[in-house]
């Protein structure tokens, strides 16, 4: 799994040996594993194919990082926009650029959006 957080809470990047412990049982320890002789690091969350998950299957980081990255863009967009950009060329690089990100794996991660997320 790449990216996420150590079990420490501090983040790491591309982390090869990692492994995501669900927390469902009632031992808050994750078990030591190791892939032969190399220790698996225990994370917090995991981006996979894009989406992020956290231990607690709840799509929290991943609906946070794409609200901000969608309002930055949003904010881009009417930055254009008051530079004279024509308003077909502002569509344009709303539908080429900006939508995609935001309804990426979107049936998954949706369900978790609170009402002011909605808005």
């Amino acid at each position: 799994m790449v990216g996420g957080e150590q079990h420490d809470n501090q983040p790491h990047q591309n982390c090869g040996n990692a492994y995501l412990h669900l927390l469902g049982g009632s031992d808050p320890l994750p078990p030591k594993l190791s892939l032969g002789p190399h220790p698996l690091q225990v994370v917090r969350s995991a981006k996979l194919l894009g989406v992020t998950v956290d231990d607690q299957l709840t799509w929290k980081l991943h609906v946070t990082a794409t609200v901000r990255l969608g309002a930055y863009r949003l904010y881009m967009l009417r930055r254009l926009k008051s530079l004279g950009t024509p308003a077909d060329e502002v569509k344009g690089i709303y539908i080429t650029f900006i939508l995609p990100k935001l309804m990426y794996a979107s049936p998954v991660w949706s369900s978790s959006l609170t009402f002011t997320q909605q808005q």
